[in-house]
């Protein structure tokens, strides 16, 4: 914006022309306006008036690719022309203003602000640079100054934007954000305001909650800290959505060092391409059967975890739905619910935790050893008559795991206790 001296001299300049042979400010200190005091005034009122205005002057909304002209301000509002009329956006809200366009003249075109019937000439004149906007004061139907904006004729395709992630319910947008370092965006979507000066460095958008098999109009408006502006026009379609029915899973023929798992096929909509995930402890396969075998399962763990993941997908997106199952193998202990024991933690001290425990009494009087998960995976294996172990975690990015003492007896059945510890020191 201009200062309130600068435009008391464009307005004392401006009635002279029109009614006294001279005209002279009360303060000779002040300098006129160098760029802008040269610049060429928007035509009177009355030449407007006469001048014809034909509809057929004008094109109809533009297209995607096509010249857009757009005046944008310092402080981060601006306008854009879209076919006969001017839309103009605030920086703050999103409470969009349209014009329709009086005259397209030399110098300036002319919007009315129906609301009052008030005129706003916006400079053509001068390309990429800051000009004066001048506002027609309602008493005296004089040109006011009234804004400094930048005034740019761009195209669409300038402003590169690509569309990742794309599915049913939302989609991604992408720019170079090296090009466009320090610019501020407003998103649109169907024709709305959605976010406003949005300042990410990542330069995305995720447009979400989205409706399956849509076309949307998207426009992304870049503005920076000088007026400056970059606009794009997009539009993509959302696919339809995949789904999949749920199906069943059986495990069977459970051995020393393997099992069978077989399931039912779910029916899947919109798409052909089907494929399974199957994660058996530390082992992962992809199938499209409905069964596999698995093998040389060695039991790390206290209880061996099972996945059959059904995807299906296309060449945009992907959706699962998975089936999950624990399991032991066959001469793997068997819990015994009616026998329990205490674990707690005793300390914790630069990454080492100390647990300790009360000795479960062995249903057959016999002895037994205990195995150590950590996170379910094996730690160590003690002896009867240790009840108590240090844990070397360093744990840098959770500082708490879960912990399992498994009690093995001799009858072929397990007690357990379980606790999550702390690797931090208290």
């Amino acid at each position: 914006m201009i200062t309130t001296k600068k435009i008391n001299v464009l307005i004392c300049a401006f009635i002279a022309v029109l009614f006294f042979p001279s005209c002279e400010s009360d303060d000779p200190e002040i300098e006129p306006l160098n760029q802008l005091a040269e610049a060429p005034l928007p035509i009177s009122l009355e030449e407007l008036k006469e001048k014809s205005f034909e509809s057929s002057s004008f094109s109809s909304n533009k297209a995607l690719g096509d010249n857009i002209a757009t005046w944008g301000t310092v402080e981060g509002a601006y306008f854009e022309k879209q076919g006969n009329s001017v839309l103009e956006n605030p920086n703050q809200g999103s409470v969009i203003g349209t014009f329709p366009i009086s005259l397209e003249g030399i110098n300036y075109t002319y919007i009315t602000n129906v609301s009052n019937n008030q005129l706003i000439a916006l400079p053509t004149w001068s390309i990429n640079n800051l000009a004066l906007a001048y506002i027609q004061n309602t008493d005296t139907k004089a040109w006011l100054p009234y804004m400094e904006v930048r005034y740019a004729v761009q195209q669409s395709s300038n402003f590169e934007i690509e569309f990742s992630s794309l599915t049913d319910r939302y989609a991604t947008a992408r720019w170079d954000r090296t090009a466009f370092a320090g610019f501020r965006y407003d998103i649109f979507l169907q024709g709305e305001k959605i976010e406003e000066n949005l300042n990410d460095p990542r330069a995305l958008y995720v447009f979400r909650r989205l409706e399956q098999d849509t076309f949307y109009a998207v426009k992304i408006i870049g503005k920076s800290d000088d007026g400056s502006l970059r606009i794009r026009y997009v539009s993509f379609r959302t696919p339809k959505a995949i789904t999949i029915s749920n199906f069943d899973m059986t495990l069977s023929n459970i051995s020393t060092n393997g099992l069978s798992i077989s399931w039912t096929a779910p029916v899947v909509t919109n798409t052909s391409e089907l494929e399974y995930r199957i994660v058996v402890g530390s082992k992962q396969f992809f199938t499209t059967e409905t069964s596999i075998q698995v093998n040389d399962i060695t039991p790390i763990s206290l209880d061996i975890h099972v996945i059959v993941e059904a995807i299906a997908g296309n060449q945009l997106y992907s959706t699962r739905l998975a089936k999950h199952s624990d399991f032991r193998l066959s001469g793997q202990p068997v819990e015994d619910n009616s026998i329990s024991f205490y674990a707690y933690q005793a300390s914790a001290n630069q990454g080492i935790a100390r647990l300790e425990w009360n000795p479960p009494s062995a249903p057959d009087g016999k002895d037994f050893n205990y195995a150590v998960y950590v996170n379910e995976t094996l730690y160590a294996q003690l002896p009867k008559d240790v009840n108590a172990i240090d844990l070397y975690l360093y744990s840098d990015v959770n500082p708490y795991d879960s912990v399992s003492i498994q009690a093995i007896f001799a009858n072929g059945t397990s007690a357990t206790s379980r606790l999550t510890i702390i690797t931090e020191e208290f």
